[in-house]
């Protein structure tokens, strides 16, 4: 492997060493027409580098109050939003700032196909289970007991009828007509208010797999001596089994201050990386409405072929190397982690490229509400089905934070797990 060590102990390929300043692309506006350019004038510092701000975003837009807090709950509340640093909203208020009619269209569409409400339309069952994940409670029964010890009047602006808790056979009944699709539509819409707002900027995606339980057993036989939730595979991870599990690979969009996901897909928990990674990625790519620029992803799908496919998809391939790579030129980029030479493109700097590479990791810090806060590890049931719903609940409660944060002003609760989440 061809490597030198540079003066900021960082391994850089002979060839990149040796390359010239003039043998540089640079952007122009002969050979970039699509981007906007300024006449640039003498000086040191001014150049044209064509990825000069790639990853650079602006803040979250302002709003006024009279924009989305219109209603007296929310006209009263306004000024501790402003006022107080520490008030971080309550869940009634998450409610209010955000639309739930999609759900109502739902109901329409399943009346139509048999649906029976019991005691409880769509949108009210849905709102109890944002509710009991906001909570981090794991089942049905501890959350109905917890549910009647609130005072109704702490619920009253959040539901229709907050005397009437939903008990663990009205999920069994309800999750029986609701799919998959349903709450993915729901969740996509999200997206797009997001990216309205300009709360999410599409440029730059970081995907990662997020491993969560399945209900059934690691060994365990239904009555008919079959496995127990056969799509889920007993799985080990950076050499620690972690049981029977489904594997969520989760696209999240990186936008500076803030990172939010925009699209999932769930695979069995064993799957290879690296096998999945074309198709998974092309349907996302094939189904997102928006242009990727730069696609992140850890050193599970390295192969030459997956790197290749998001070069001719017209976008940098930011996928760490494993150090034992032969074949290849590698870069140390420091922090134990490597990157493939060939990967850098033409007008980059190789520090600029590190700096993409670490922004990859930060996805972790969007994986960590799913296990410490909304105790979301591990299922209370069984299927993918079952399954991508779980994960699709975490990821719309996330967006549902950064839009109730951006509509009352607070872009600093865009990331807090805990915002949003309390009665009183």
């Amino acid at each position: 492997m061809n490597r030198v060590k540079n003066d900021w102990n960082c391994s850089v390929p002979l060839r990149l060493m040796q390359t010239k300043p003039e043998q540089c692309e640079i952007a122009s506006p002969e050979n970039n027409k699509d981007q906007d350019f300024t006449e640039i004038q003498e000086g040191p510092y001014l150049n044209s580098y064509p990825y000069m701000h790639i990853d650079r975003f602006d803040s979250v837009p302002s709003v006024l109050q009279e924009e989305f807090c219109n209603s007296p709950l929310l006209m009263n509340e306004w000024k501790y939003y402003q006022e107080l640093e520490a008030f971080t909203g309550l869940f009634q208020h998450m409610i209010a700032l955000n639309s739930f009619k999609y759900w109502d269209e739902v109901e329409k569409d399943l009346r139509a196909n048999g649906f029976h409400p019991k005691g409880f339309s769509i949108v009210e069952f849905i709102k109890w289970e944002f509710l009991r994940h906001s909570m981090g409670i794991e089942n049905y029964s501890k959350a109905e007991r917890i549910f009647r010890q609130f005072n109704p009047e702490l619920l009253k602006d959040a539901f229709e009828k907050p005397t009437r808790i939903p008990a663990p056979y009205h999920a069994s009944h309800y999750y029986k007509w609701l799919t998959p699709n349903h709450f993915h539509t729901f969740f996509l819409r999200l997206v797009e208010d997001c990216v309205h707002y300009k709360i999410i900027v599409p440029r730059i995606v970081v995907a990662d797999g997020l491993i969560y339980r399945t209900w059934a057993g690691n060994f365990t036989l239904d009555r008919w001596a079959n496995p127990t939730d056969p799509q889920a595979t007993r799985t080990v991870h950076n050499k620690k089994y972690l049981g029977k599990c489904y594997n969520a690979i989760v696209f999240y969009a990186w936008c500076g201050s803030r990172w939010l996901p925009v699209d999932v897909r769930v695979i069995t928990g064993s799957a290879n990386e690296n096998a999945v990674f074309h198709p998974l990625v092309e349907d996302f790519l094939n189904e997102s409405p928006f242009k990727w620029d730069v696609f992140l992803y850890d050193s599970g799908a390295c192969s030459a072929e997956n790197r290749q496919f998001l070069k001719s998809e017209g976008m940098i391939s930011g996928i760490v190397a494993r150090k034992n790579i032969k074949r290849e030129v590698i870069l140390d980029v420091g922090h134990k982690r490597f990157c493939f030479a060939d990967d850098i493109p033409n007008g980059m700097s190789l520090e600029h490229y590190k700096r993409l590479l670490n922004h990859r990791s930060q996805e972790e810090a969007g994986f960590s509400g799913f296990t410490t806060y909304n105790n979301m590890k591990r299922m209370n049931t069984t299927g993918q089905d079952a399954a991508t719903i779980h994960v699709l609940k975490y990821m719309i409660l996330q967006l549902l934070h950064a839009l109730s944060a951006y509509k009352v002003n607070r872009p600093d609760l865009l990331m807090m797990y805990s915002a949003f989440s309390s009665l009183i």
